[in-house]
């Protein structure tokens, strides 16, 4: 019988599938208009607000609107990496600290 191996990483992996769903929600939003988490339903009710119709004639209409929002979600999802590589040896320090519950639970949550 063969064992499952454990990731070595679990918390990172839960935090790339949280914002692995943004992007994957923002496509059918802008493609055919459909809302899906509330994240783009609160971003199509602003798109609308401004006389913009998310939907097939979006993507015709608006090229370089959507091409902004994806290079705008891509960029935000490297700054987000290199922000995490930066400060993950200090919240890994930190997390091992026995000393500091009240600064571990505040940052770590």
């Amino acid at each position: 019988m063969r064992r499952a191996r454990l990731c070595p990483h679990p918390l990172e992996t839960a935090r790339g599938v949280e914002n692995a769903t943004v992007g994957g929600a923002l496509v059918p939003m802008l493609a055919l208009g459909v809302s899906g988490p509330p994240t783009t339903a609160i971003i199509m009710g602003a798109l609308i607000m401004h006389g913009l119709h998310p939907g097939p004639q979006f993507l015709a209409e608006q090229p370089a609107l959507v091409q902004s929002i994806l290079f705008g979600v891509i960029l935000a999802a490297l700054v987000q990496y290199v922000v995490g590589a930066l400060f993950l040896p200090v919240l890994a320090r930190m997390a091992t600290t026995q000393s500091s519950w009240p600064v571990r639970s505040a940052c770590c949550s």
